[in-house]
């Protein structure tokens, strides 16, 4: 198979987070996709470099690593938001519902 930008993004990003499962690397992916990559927070275009999936309900309080419950986010949005449960916190862009 040829090395392609998938397959090179999918590479660095499994470098970048080696202790994350390639499983969860492809919902990631598939997540940046779905949201056009565009954080859901602030709209802000995204690249390989500030590109985060982030957690609509943390882990910490029970979150799944399942798309649904993933949107695409920047760097900044993603570590200002911390843990907290955007459902609760009315934090997101709703825009991204409708590419579900």
């Amino acid at each position: 198979m040829p090395d392609g930008p998938l397959q090179n993004l999918e590479r660095d990003a499994m470098s970048k987070y080696s202790s994350t499962s390639r499983a969860f690397q492809k919902t990631r992916i598939y997540v940046l996709n779905r949201d056009a990559w565009t954080c859901q927070h602030c709209g802000k275009p995204l690249d390989e470099s500030n590109a985060q999936a982030d957690h609509l309900t943390p882990k910490s309080k029970g979150g799944t690593d399942d798309a649904w419950n993933l949107v695409a986010s920047c760097d900044k949005c993603n570590n200002d938001k911390s843990d907290k449960e955007l459902v609760r916190q009315n934090w997101w862009n709703t825009d991204w519902l409708a590419h579900l």
